[in-house]
């Protein structure tokens, strides 16, 4: 575990250094891989420390893209027929923290006592992933004034969903938005 933990620095402190690079195709996704490799060896022992130390590690890369210039740090995801997509090295801190919202998220679930994950769902504040459950069941179609979305209730915990997709040239958003017990659709 230590090993793996300090090949994650090694990468994070090459990918805050290059960070406003271009990237090697070929570095970079051996890079990429190494990250998921790393974590998929954490993930066989979580505990809460290490969910704080990989937490720390995720900030100081946030910290070094924020202090970029916007057209570095948000590049463009329009898709351009026949283009090649710049690779840039901030594409490390996105994988890392993708797979650190994974582990976070199997650490939750396997302390719930519910057979859903909404809780858990709710305590991570995500809202692009499907709540699991065998007992969610629509209610009702709702609009809140931009977006037309989908009421959704959990008859084993209680939790309320509204469910709403977002589409962009490049990408399709699947939006899932816990509310309170009591909340109706509007219509």
């Amino acid at each position: 575990m230590t090993r793996d933990l300090d090949h994650l620095r090694e990468l994070v402190a090459l990918a805050c250094t290059r960070m406003p690079l271009p990237a090697d195709p070929t570095e970079l996704e051996g890079a990429l891989a190494a990250v998921e490799t790393c974590f998929d060896a954490l993930a066989r022992r979580p505990d809460a420390a290490l969910i704080e130390e990989l937490r720390g590690l995720e900030r100081s890369m946030q910290a070094v893209a924020r202090e970029l210039p916007l057209p570095l740090r948000d590049l463009p995801r329009k898709f351009v027929p026949g283009a090649q997509p710049v690779k840039v090295w901030a594409r490390v801190s996105s994988r890392f923290s993708s797979c650190l919202r994974d582990l976070h998220y199997a650490v939750l679930t396997e302390r719930n006592q519910h057979a859903c994950d909404c809780l858990v769902l709710v305590e991570l504040r995500t809202t692009r992933r499907k709540p699991r459950s065998p007992r969610l069941r629509a209610i009702g179609t709702d609009y809140d004034g931009y977006y037309n979305g989908d009421g959704y209730a959990c008859d084993e915990c209680a939790t309320r969903w509204w469910h709403g997709t977002h589409i962009t040239e490049s990408e399709h958003v699947e939006l899932w938005e816990p509310r309170a017990p009591t909340w109706t659709p509007s219509t």
